[in-house]
């Protein structure tokens, strides 16, 4: 990747990169420091571009008016600075700079000198926590909006959802909610769900959807291709290529992308049923 640094009027220096990725604030005092971690984001396919910031106050500023950006500074100016709490990833030496910096409630600590592979995993996890922060305020705004509109309550508001949510599960739908959204799905797309603590995950085709359900509850909104097949999974029927019963009483279901899940003894199914994938 070629780099190739523009001028500014706000930033010193902006490293270009493809479109896709995220803005970087970097805010570190040293030179050898700053233009090691500059060339190391420079490198990262998640980063856009690199704005290297000189002054403290510019860099809040920036923050306060564009929460899609990531904040890079280094130890020193972090214990100097009052920073939003999870909003800046700190780049220090030693350890215990680490738990000085997380117990002040950093987003993130970068050890140098800087591993790439370790620095593209900080960076997608902030991007992960920046989309669902966004996310989850365009959920609130939305709720709110709604509430407004139809003059009723986000009580009632949830009740009418729910509601509406239960029509599209007769129409082959599958209505649910994530941490910050409300999704839809249709319930072929969807190939086997698993219980992961207080959530659920949904493994689709195209993607996989964490929600909070119980199994039990999901297991009613389902249709009847989709059966359990121990106490923490249930599989759909028509994603199951081929079974394996290595054993007696002992079953494996093979999905058709190569996914290989255990039936329970709780749950075996009916040796007809089973017939059809031996």
């Amino acid at each position: 990747m070629r780099v190739m640094p523009v001028k500014s009027t706000s930033c010193e220096t902006v490293y270009s990169v493809p479109p896709e990725a995220v803005s970087v604030l970097l805010r570190v005092g040293s030179p050898a420091l700053r233009n090691s971690l500059a060339a190391a984001l420079s490198a990262s396919p998640l980063v856009q571009r690199v704005c290297i910031v000189n002054d403290n106050d510019q860099c809040l500023a920036i923050q306060s008016t564009n929460d899609g950006v990531i904040t890079i500074c280094c130890f020193e100016h972090f214990q100097r600075t009052a920073w939003q709490p999870n909003s800046v990833l700190v780049v220090g030496k030693t350890n215990a700079e680490a738990l000085h910096a997380f117990s002040a409630r950093a987003a993130g600590f970068i050890h140098y000198p800087v591993s790439l592979d370790k620095l593209n995993a900080c960076l997608a996890r902030r991007l992960r926590e920046i989309h669902k922060s966004q996310q989850r305020r365009i959920y609130e705004r939305v709720c709110r909006d709604l509430s407004l509109q139809s003059g009723i309550s986000r009580a009632a508001l949830m009740a009418r959802l729910n509601r509406i949510n239960k029509r599209f599960g007769g129409n082959g739908k599958l209505a649910l909610r994530s941490a910050c959204e409300w999704l839809y799905l249709d319930q072929k797309d969807v190939r086997w769900i698993d219980a992961a603590g207080d959530y659920l995950v949904v493994h689709c085709y195209d993607d996989n959807h964490v929600v909070r359900c119980t199994l039990c509850d999901m297991q009613r909104k389902l249709g009847p291709q989709f059966i359990r097949i121990s106490r923490s999974t249930i599989v759909n029927c028509d994603a199951i290529q081929r079974a394996e019963k290595p054993a007696q009483r002992v079953v494996y279901l093979i999905l058709q992308d190569g996914v290989r899940l255990k039936v329970s003894r709780r749950y075996l199914m009916d040796p007809k049923q089973l017939d059809r994938w031996l």
